[in-house]
């Protein structure tokens, strides 16, 4: 069977610039192979508030994202010294609401991405995830009790082994895959016209 893996994380920039692609490529292709989100893990685990300089280079690497894309963000999340900028809680979320629809993974991780982004919300705390899970029309009581829940917590293990297993050092990264083989299809940011070139090519040369 064919399947098209998305591997992405809610706090990485470079996937919400890819966000629009995302929504064309689901478009296009949706009916012809299904879309797995997989967690990527850029940043888990992280404890500390960012520093001074980290702020800088983020910031830095948010507008390159931002000139090169044209997705909005919103800088004054700079403002906050005391941030802690872990990306487990959001990939923890997305996997529980994998687990409740599957369909459900890649619109949440986008209004994830949009409020981390665009609107400065911060998408480590679990209130701002269960008011994202109800905008979503989700069962927060379900959620909530997933997302607590050690399978969730070991699928998301599971995902980040995957990425391991495939070589994926960065996101976003596109793979179109089978049960015997595997082919990169971006790798990093790309426009849509260049990667549903790539899906064509893929989707050409491996039966159904």
């Amino acid at each position: 069977m064919r399947t098209l893996l998305y591997f992405a994380d809610p706090m990485c920039s470079w996937c919400w610039g890819f966000a629009p692609v995302m929504q064309q490529i689901v478009e296009h292709y949706g009916g012809q192979v299904p879309v797995s989100v997989l967690m990527g893990g850029l940043r888990v685990g992280v404890q500390e508030p960012w520093d001074a300089r980290s702020r800088i280079e983020i910031r830095n690497h948010w507008q390159h994202v931002q000139q090169a894309t044209g997705q909005p963000f919103d800088f004054s999340k700079f403002d906050n010294e005391s941030f802690v900028y872990d990306c487990e809680p959001a990939c923890r979320a997305v996997v529980a609401v994998r687990r409740m629809d599957f369909a459900a993974a890649l619109p949440f991780l986008e209004s994830l991405q949009a409020a981390f982004y665009r609107d400065n919300r911060d998408i480590t705390r679990e209130d701002e995830l269960l008011r994202l899970v109800r905008a979503n029309g989700l069962d927060t009581e379900v959620f909530s009790g997933l997302y607590h829940s050690g399978e969730a917590a070991q699928e998301l293990v599971t995902d980040f082994q995957v990425r391991n297993q495939l070589g994926i050092q960065g996101f976003p990264t596109l793979i179109g895959s089978t049960s015997s083989k595997n082919h990169a299809l971006t790798v990093g940011y790309s426009d849509f016209e260049n990667v549903s070139v790539a899906i064509e090519r893929w989707l050409k040369l491996t039966p159904a």
